[in-house]
């Protein structure tokens, strides 16, 4: 009786929680008044799944704006294989300082997630492999942009991000980001997702079911059901949603059914004897062109512009028509809805095409969130993707994928980054060039690089003065030229023996000043 009555208490938890959902459903307008929630009763995923496919219909207007910013941002950034490397013990000491920097440069490129989790180990990018190979080409299909911008618009629009596994004619590795309808998990035996129902809705037939192992997935939770249930962007900012639907469907009824007359030319009246006030004439539609042709070309027009209408005994009055229309509030409306869709994505305005907020610098930081935004969708997808190639090739332990992650760019602050690294020779010369947007330079540098700096500079004077004194020898002066100024070995010869050919110039001229000294 004890597991009956908890059967019966679970039965009746989930009924419920369907009836508050379908109640909640029917009060944002997703399902229908005439829908009783009671019908809802133990099909919670079949609540969600009529929401997904509302969110889906409605994925448009500022909705499409902000969910397509984030997942183009998102699949504009490239992916990156590589595996651990858990001891660098058998490496000399080039070899691991090699590891050492490889390893700084991809940590400052990776999301945090991968870079916690890359953080103690040696990483090794082995972008050469068909693992790579299939994540720039999933499918038959989907590229890796169009992989990346499903998978951020699904997770954007119901919450949730699919993605099937397979193997191709050659044996290769596809996937597959797949939309939200398709797929239906199956909880059974005790085990959450342990099978998933696919089918494609526009196709006939029952579908097929996949194990666990050829499907991946991430969600936003829903708090109050983190495991099962998922909470779109979309979700939160349903009602504004359905307001931009509606004030775009208004304004296209508007202008489809509306009339538009700029003024009103009123006709005079011709005498009557009948009518004191006289009788307006009922014009034929060639008298009306001709007046309209008339009108149009002696007032309309830039040029015309000011000009002063005349009034005469065929024209009795030129009135201007307001066009009412009838907007519903758009002009107070139409802001107010925008913030609230794009809030719930975290996408300033500016990044669709509005008016820059503030300061330049301003204007920095909010690209800056936004960014953070793509990137945790970023650190979800690598993930992901990760821990799924682990569990389908065991025989490649530890391997390790990510998208690099999206960092706002200040031109400005760029160029002087560029120029002082030209300045260090961190960069090279055709690397800068290419920076300017230039072609690579017809003949490679040969100056060294010392000599760009006028303490470089003094130095080697110093070192000359010191030869010709001879305070050093000429060999070491050459080898001192070589080994630290980067200069080749046979021009630093060149130049210390132009230096021993003064000093013995000076010192002639040093000796024949004695004699004469002496003679006087």
């Amino acid at each position: 009786m004890d597991a009956l009555t908890a059967a019966l208490d679970r039965v009746n938890a989930v009924a419920n929680t369907a009836n508050k959902t379908a109640l909640s459903m029917k009060q944002t307008g997703i399902i229908s008044n005439e829908i009783s929630p009671s019908s809802f009763s133990n099909f919670s995923f079949g609540q969600e799944r009529m929401g997904d496919n509302f969110r889906y219909s409605l994925f448009r207007g500022w909705l499409y704006s902000a969910v397509n910013a984030l997942a183009c941002e998102a699949a504009g950034q490239p992916v990156n294989v590589g595996k651990f490397i858990k001891s660098e013990e058998n490496y000399n000491r080039e070899e691991r300082r090699g590891i050492s920097s490889r390893k700084s440069f991809y940590l400052s490129k990776m999301t945090n997630s991968m870079r916690s989790k890359s953080i103690e180990h040696g990483i090794e990018v082995t972008n050469n492999n068909p693992l790579y190979y299939a994540l720039e080409k999933p499918n038959s299909i989907q590229h890796r942009w169009q992989f990346v911008y499903t998978f951020v618009a699904n997770l954007n629009i119901t919450g949730w991000a699919y993605i099937v596994a397979d193997i191709d004619s050659e044996g290769n590795p596809e996937f597959y980001s797949i939309p939200t309808t398709w797929i239906t998990p199956v909880h059974k035996k005790g085990k959450a997702f342990a099978e998933f129902k696919i089918k494609n809705p526009n196709e006939a037939g029952e579908g097929k079911t996949l194990s666990r192992e050829n499907v991946a997935f991430a969600h936003l939770p829903n708090p109050s059901d983190p495991l099962l249930s998922g909470l779109a962007p979309s979700t939160s900012q349903i009602l504004a949603i359905r307001v931009d639907d509606h004030i775009q469907t208004s304004q296209e009824r508007f202008f489809e059914n509306g009339v538009f007359p700029s003024v009103i030319v009123t006709v005079g009246k011709d005498p009557h004897p009948d009518v004191a006030s006289g009788i307006r004439p009922r014009l034929t539609g060639e008298q009306r062109r001709q007046i309209t042709g008339a009108i149009r070309k002696t007032m309309s027009g830039v040029t015309n512009y000011g000009n002063p209408a005349i009034v005469d005994g065929l024209i009795e009055k030129i009135e201007r028509l307001s066009a009412t229309q009838n907007e519903m509030g758009w002009e107070k409306s139409e802001d107010a809805v925008m913030d609230r869709i794009l809030s719930a994505f975290s996408v300033p305005p500016f990044i669709l095409g509005k008016a820059l907020p503030g300061s330049y610098s301003q204007a920095y930081v909010t690209r800056e969130i936004f960014c953070q935004r793509v990137n945790t969708f970023l650190d979800m997808l690598s993930t992901v993707m990760t821990n799924f190639v682990n569990l389908r090739m065991p025989e490649s332990d530890d391997v390790l994928v990510w998208w690099e992650k999206s960092n706002p760019v200040d031109p400005s602050i760029r160029s002087k980054e560029i120029i002082e690294a030209r300045k260090l020779h961190d960069i090279t010369q055709d690397e800068y060039r290419a920076h300017l947007g230039l072609p690579p330079a017809e003949e490679e540098e040969k100056r060294s690089k010392f000599f760009d700096s006028p303490a470089s500079m003094r130095s080697v004077h110093e070192l000359l003065s010191k030869v010709t004194l001879g305070e050093i020898s000429a060999d070491s002066a050459s080898q001192i030229l070589s080994l630290f100024f980067e200069i080749p070995l046979e021009d630093a010869n060149n130049i210390v023996g132009s230096t021993q050919e003064n000093q013995l110039i000076q010192e002639s001229v040093r000796m024949l000043e004695e004699i004469t000294n002496r003679l006087n």
